[in-house]
């Protein structure tokens, strides 16, 4: 995960339409905006509670965390 500050990774493994994430690293650049530290750390926080899998339709694919975040990915042209 890229926030044009930090990044942020892991191992990670399917299970089910469960995506189960390891234990996170993350680059600790100091950003020139506090808020985008702000949102990797929250970020990390809601990807290592294990995040629920869908895919509505050919062309998209939604992550849901625990803390109920959606994130909505859409294929482009």
């Amino acid at each position: 995960v890229a926030n044009g500050c930090n990044h942020i990774g892991g191992q990670y493994r399917l299970q089910g339409n469960a995506l189960v994430i390891g234990d996170l690293m993350s680059t600790l650049m100091a950003c020139a905006d506090n808020r985008l530290m702000d949102a990797d750390g929250a970020m990390g926080e809601a990807l290592k509670d294990g995040v629920r899998v869908e895919m509505p339709d050919a062309g998209s694919l939604r992550l849901t965390t625990a803390n109920g975040w959606t994130l909505q990915f859409r294929r482009g042209p």
